[in-house]
């Protein structure tokens, strides 16, 4: 009886564990139905829930893994998606789509290495994956090999007819080298598909518009919004078309069937304003606006907007009251808030550092964490000359709340401020790994690039985002810098086209055109544009600075010393004006007058480390050495202790053998910034160029190493010299090859590389290697040591 008992109390558990399993399956797949479901209708927050509650039964199910990130990056939750693609990856049975994806999201935002390392094992095992080929061949893309790219594009299009994203880059790759009819045939083919999607229409419109098709995108761009109309950025895009194409009442059409889209949203009544006062009048502006805020007398967002739009045109006192008025009526609300940062941010920019600091102050009072208003104090910092003040007190806000762009945004300008590049951009690669689609800090990363020789990495990023941000002039003047730094004269011509359709009564327009004309070696033209830029508005100073370098270009510094005299007797508190004044006079020989104008830049302007470093050079060059120095240490007092001008005097104590004054000024650069890569590698350099103790090649190497990680070849020469210097040389070896890979024409680099390999019996590669060094002709530090090295090798 016992034993009969103990058999049925065992198979009825068995019943109801197995019940309780065909129970938890059932939920699980019926969590997934609907998850694809909700991913197929577009309902991707109620996607991310059902697959969120599959995950809780089977927390390691790589395709729901892959399912819950698709969903987060349809939602913008880019960082979750990340992870949940890693995950997915690190399961036993990884599905090669998260590959693809987290590769996509590497190459959103900037950082093409990482996703080759992530795609490559991915085409070991799938050699004809589209969505792979297609995403290597985007890394490719940006680091500039051209001819891998296409391969990638074009096998990847062969294979997957209809993929979107193997079509948007073989047709991106195809309008780049002018084969704008092949880029139509291929996107109009995939626009056709049953499945295609609205991306498709508005890739098509963009080389539409691209190959000077503007009837053509207005087709497709109505298609868009017919399909999308609650979507405000496509009516905005076909208004901007539209204006391109000169048709005025088209354009004020779209907009105002934005408003009817959104009539309760501030931001296309403002959108209309602003056209109507770039292509109206500004007279049928303000009435329009007018009759907005009667209409609405309590939206605020819309009154703020206002103040906005008189500050932007110069009726300052207009917006400074109604910034007033609006701190009065919402107190520490939102819009108040916003409203007194704007109020601080007008002075600002006006000059007015007094006005603006009590009304920072006030802000941060009431809310010690508002990033607009922290972002507003660092700019006063930088505004009065103390870089090192705004970073630390941008970094403190950061550890608190590392995810708040706008203060990542002034940390960044701060650092650039201070010259630091490496620090810039790892703060802002950071910031873009929690917050990758925000437009600002894309556009940062892109400027960067540009700015520091990597054009073909920026301009995917910019190209994406004038398609996101139509009309945006700092994305469109920042992909004018981007194609001009690779050569694209005829991309830069049609972008400067789009500057003038979004702003059609500035002279920006016509300065880069001057610029890419100028660029083209086309000076007459240049020359041409550059005056019509200034017969637009006769304040404009970058039109009469351009002037002046290109006359100096063409060795004709009388002619740039009139312009600029002509603009000094105009702006004769501009600061900038003076200093380039001073380089003309330096280029005629006149010492003494140069002096003269970097004295008044100076006194203009005492925390702008720009005129003290000119006038030091100034005094280099005629032998005053005394003085330069007097000048740099000036300038480190008042300017906050720039970096450029640190390592300016610096190299003159050096070069003096005064290297402990040397070495203190670092020390103390380090006391202001501890962060400092720039300080870090430039003391660790100069401790294992002059000393050899072991205290100070151990500080040299605790200052070098963090630099072995930070991808920039000098900092990383730095660390393998200290490993050198300290007799470590296998370690040195390894180091000092990576910097020659980031730096093969460098002779410093390549001598450090050679005796490296002298260290490590590499007779015949140091060799090599110290010939390579020696054949560029340069003076460098160590010259003749490679030269003693190599007769020894010779021997």
């Amino acid at each position: 009886m016992t034993h009969t008992c103990n058999r049925l109390i065992t198979l009825t558990l068995v019943a109801v564990v197995l019940a309780a399993c065909s129970s938890a399956e059932s939920r699980k797949s019926g969590y997934l139905k609907r998850g694809n479901d909700y991913l197929a209708a577009g309902n991707y927050e109620k996607a991310r829930l059902e697959y969120r509650n599959a995950l809780q039964l089977e927390p390691t199910n790589a395709t729901t893994m892959f399912l819950a990130g698709e969903a987060n990056e349809k939602l913008g939750n880019l960082r979750e998606a990340a992870e949940l693609y890693q995950s997915a990856l690190d399961s036993t049975a990884p599905p090669v789509e998260a590959r693809v994806n987290l590769a996509r999201l590497y190459i959103l935002t900037g950082a093409p290495e990482s996703a080759m390392k992530l795609i490559e094992p991915g085409i070991a095992q799938n050699p004809n994956h589209a969505g792979l080929l297609t995403m290597r061949g985007a890394a490719r893309q940006q680091l500039g090999d051209k001819v891998g790219a296409r391969a990638d594009a074009e096998r990847a299009v062969k294979l997957a007819p209809t993929d979107e994203d193997a079509v948007s880059l073989l047709a991106a790759i195809y309008t780049r080298t002018g084969e704008s009819e092949q880029a139509i045939e291929l996107v109009s083919r995939a626009a056709q598909a049953p499945k295609a999607s609205k991306d498709m229409l508005l890739e098509l419109a963009q080389i539409d518009l691209a190959a000077g098709r503007r009837a053509e995108a207005v087709v497709q761009l109505r298609k868009v919004v017919a399909l999308e109309p609650k979507v405000l950025a496509h009516h905005y895009r076909l208004a901007q078309v539209l204006l391109i194409d000169q048709d005025l009442d088209g354009a004020e059409a779209a907009l105002r069937a934005a408003i009817a889209q959104a009539p309760e949203n501030a931001e296309p009544k403002l959108a209309l304003v602003d056209f109507l006062a770039a292509r109206r009048s500004p007279e049928t502006a303000t009435a329009a606006l007018r009759a907005m805020s009667a209409a609405a007398p309590h939206d605020l967002p819309l009154r703020l907007g206002a103040a906005q739009f008189y500050a932007a045109r110069g009726q300052t006192s207009v917006a400074v009251s109604m910034y007033r008025e609006i701190t009065k009526t919402d107190g520490d609300g939102p819009a108040g808030q916003a409203a007194r940062n704007s109020l601080a941010r007008t002075f600002l920019l006006a000059g007015q550092l007094d006005n603006a600091e009590p009304l920072i102050n006030q802000a941060l009072e009431k809310n010690p964490r508002d990033d607009d208003a922290l972002a507003a104090r660092a700019e006063l910092s930088l505004a009065r000359g103390k870089a090192a003040a705004a970073i630390a007190d941008l970094r403190a806000v950061l550890r608190d709340e590392p995810n708040a762009v706008a203060v990542q945004r002034a940390l960044v300008r701060a650092y650039l401020k201070d010259d630091d590049l490496t620090l810039a951009e790892e703060t802002l690669r950071a910031a873009l790994q929690n917050s990758p689609t925000d437009p600002g800090l894309r556009l940062d990363l892109a400027q960067l690039l540009t700015r520091t020789g990597r054009a073909n990495q920026g301009l995917p990023m910019l190209e994406k985002l004038a398609a996101d941000e139509p009309g945006n002039t700092d994305v469109l003047q920042a992909l004018f810098a981007s194609q001009l730094a690779r050569k694209d004269l005829a991309g830069a011509q049609r972008t400067a086209e789009l500057v003038q359709a979004a702003r059609p009564g500035s002279e920006k327009s016509a300065y880069l055109q001057g610029l890419a004309q100028s660029a083209a070696g086309n000076t007459a033209a240049a020359r041409e544009a550059f005056e019509r830029a200034l017969s637009i508005n006769p304040d404009a100073l970058e039109p009469v600075t351009a002037l002046i370098q290109l006359y100096l270009s063409q060795k004709k510094p009388e002619a740039a010393l009139e312009r600029i005299d002509s603009a000094v007797a105009r702006f004769p508190d501009n600061a900038a004006l003076h200093s380039l004044r001073g380089d003309v006079l330096m280029v005629l020989g006149r010492i003494e007058a140069a002096r003269v104008s970097y004295g008044a830049a100076i006194s203009r302007t005492p925390n702008w480390a720009a005129p003290y470093r000119n006038l030091a050079a100034l005094e280099l060059t005629a032998k005053n050495d005394d003085a330069a120095i007097r000048a740099l240490t000036a300038g480190i007092r008042k300017a906050g202790g720039a970096a450029p001008l640190v390592a300016d005097l610096a190299a003159i104590y050096e070069r003096h053998g005064k290297v402990e004054q040397a070495v203190d000024l670092y020390e103390a650069q380090l006391q202001r910034s501890p962060d400092s890569k720039i300080a870090a590698n430039n003391l660790a350099m100069l401790l294992a160029l002059h000393r050899t103790d072991n205290a100070s090649l151990n500080r040299a190497r605790a200052l070098a190493a963090p630099l072995a990680s930070s991808g920039n070849a000098n900092m990383i020469d730095t660390w393998g010299w200290v490993l050198y210097k300290r007799r470590e040389y296998a370690a040195a070896l390894t180091a000092l090859r990576s910097a020659a890979d980031g730096a093969s024409d460098a002779p410093v680099v390549l001598y450090h590389l050679g005796m490296a390999q002298l260290a490590n019996g590499a007779r015949d590669a140091a060799r090599a290697t110290l010939h390579r060094a020696l054949r560029t002709g340069a003076v460098f530090e160590g010259d003749a040591d490679a030269q003693e090295s190599l007769r020894q090798l010779d021997k």
